[in-house]
């Protein structure tokens, strides 16, 4: 395939499956940019997230709470100077990061998609004032009324950038703007690890953005691009400091001997049963007081997160 963003011919790098159908990551040499080809029908992605994609647990509300806070520092300063009459968040998951709007822009009319039923039904009895919440993109009137539009660690479980700003250019006013994290598919860690990077998630995540892409696919779409930045993800977030390196010493212990030699595995499950054991308590204060040394001291460099905002034309 080619490149939606730069037209380059692209390679693949491994394979992604939605249940039983399967595809190809590819990766574009220029832009440095991923998505899956061929395409999966729109009925089975929409499917997936709403039956299978979210089972509500202690642990995964603590943890998205924590990203929430995150995801607010980072855009609070860019959103703080802008008259926000109505905004909408996409994949909003339990709806912290509405909250915390909310709370700076409480005069703000916030309306929320969201596909995951758990998720929906959080919202609506713990986040009372939100305007509205819909299951998928296409409920929201096009209205051309949003301020701002955010977008968290969601554009990754898109199959194409491009159809999604063309069905937010009918929702967005002119000079709204749309925030969003995802992913990083420029940084060093998905580059040297590749289908064991952190968050490769390739049963559902189906593309991954750069800053490599050139302005002028953002201005084919109706958006000028303000700002692409490459930044650390939340200690909270996968990959952290040290899941990243758990998977790296997984990795590299499996390159260095034969898959089947008993040192590999050995390594291989103790190195699982630490992510697990991770995904599972980093909500206690403990650890993140120690991850938040770590990442102080040694997550410089690991820009695993993009940063774009987005100006509608």
């Amino acid at each position: 395939m080619n490149c939606e963003f730069c037209n380059s011919p692209s390679t693949q790098i491994y394979e992604v499956q939605l249940g039983s159908h399967r595809s190809g990551m590819q990766r574009c040499p220029v832009c440095l940019s991923c998505q899956s080809d061929p395409l999966f029908s729109e009925s089975q992605v929409e499917d997936f997230y709403r039956t299978q994609y979210f089972s509500r647990q202690d642990w995964q509300v603590a943890k998205a709470k924590l990203a929430a806070a995150d995801y607010f520092k980072k855009i609070s300063r860019k959103v703080a100077p802008l008259k926000m009459n109505r905004a909408l968040e996409i994949g909003s998951g339990y709806g912290f990061f509405t909250k915390l709007v909310l709370e700076q822009h409480p005069d703000c009319q916030m309306d929320v998609v969201e596909p995951s039923e758990d998720c929906r039904n959080f919202m609506k009895e713990h986040l009372p004032k939100i305007h509205s919440l819909n299951l998928t993109l296409d409920a929201v009137p096009e209205q051309s009324s949003y301020d701002a539009v955010f977008c968290f660690h969601t554009v990754e479980h898109f199959q194409r950038l491009g159809s999604f700003l063309e069905s937010l250019k009918t929702r967005v006013r002119t000079g709204g703007r749309i925030f969003i994290l995802t992913p990083n598919a420029a940084s060093r860690s998905f580059r040297r690890l590749g289908i064991r990077w952190g968050w490769t998630c390739s049963q559902e995540h189906f593309q991954f953005l750069s800053i490599g892409i050139p302005d002028s696919f953002y201005r084919r779409h109706g958006f000028n691009l303000v700002m692409a930045k490459d930044t650390c993800p939340a200690t909270i977030q996968f990959p952290s400091y040290w899941m990243a390196k758990l998977q790296g010493l997984k990795f590299h212990t499996r390159r260095l001997l034969s898959e089947s030699s008993l040192i590999a595995r050995m390594v291989s499950h103790l190195c699982d049963a630490c992510v697990n054991q991770l995904l599972q308590n980093k909500s206690s204060s403990k650890l993140l007081v120690i991850e938040k040394v770590w990442a102080s001291t040694f997550r410089f460099g690991q820009k695993d997160e993009l940063f774009l905002i987005l100006e509608k034309m």
